[in-house]
């Protein structure tokens, strides 16, 4: 190896290589730098779901709540190639309670609205009805309840299937689809008000 290559730093040269399922293998069995892989695989995607989940609140202290609980639970996780979609799982629980108590709060004149910037939350690279859509659906996602709001943004902002959302949410299938039909038919109703 030349010199050229001499001031680069490679870590964890494996990082990419390794599936999850041997990173949480090796992770169950004290493997410190299998955990770091771990975490340094997921965590962008985890601020950024939390970020589009409830992008008002702190989605980097949502995010390393989140990693810590599925690095901690290892042992529970029943398939470990599925580590990606049970952090997701994860992330969207932690969101969900936070909407809830902040929704109680607000109930009991403790709290203020949550107020989004829309702009901060769409792509600038976004194509303009596709931005125009987000930010509509983000300007009014604190009137939806924090079920519905999570379901909708699974579904219409990430993309996922309803199977995914389901399992994203530890639900059934009919059941994330029931909150999915009715978030969107509260924004219709709150389109049709304006």
């Amino acid at each position: 190896m030349g010199r050229a290559g001499a001031d680069v730093v490679v870590l964890h040269p494996v990082q990419r290589e390794t599936p999850d399922a041997a990173l949480v293998s090796r992770a169950r069995d004290d493997d410190e730098i299998a955990l770091q892989q771990l975490f340094e695989r997921h965590y962008p995607h985890a601020v950024s779901l939390a970020y589009r989940l409830m992008p008002a609140d702190d989605p980097e202290d949502i995010a390393q709540e989140a990693m810590l609980e599925a690095l901690k639970g290892l042992a529970r996780l029943e398939t470990p190639e599925a580590f990606s979609g049970w952090l997701r799982r994860i992330v969207v629980s932690r969101v969900t309670r936070r909407l809830k108590r902040k929704r109680l709060l607000r109930r009991l004149g403790m709290g203020t609205a949550e107020l989004v910037d829309a702009e901060l939350v769409v792509s600038r690279e976004a194509p303009a009805d596709v931005a125009l859509e987000l930010k509509q659906l983000y300007n009014q996602l604190g009137n939806l309840p924090p079920d519905e709001r999570v379901a909708l943004v699974l579904r219409r902002v990430e993309g996922l299937a309803l199977d995914e959302v389901a399992r994203s949410l530890g639900v059934s299938v009919s059941t994330a689809k029931r909150r999915v039909s009715r978030a969107e038919a509260r924004l219709q109703l709150g389109d049709r008000d304006a």
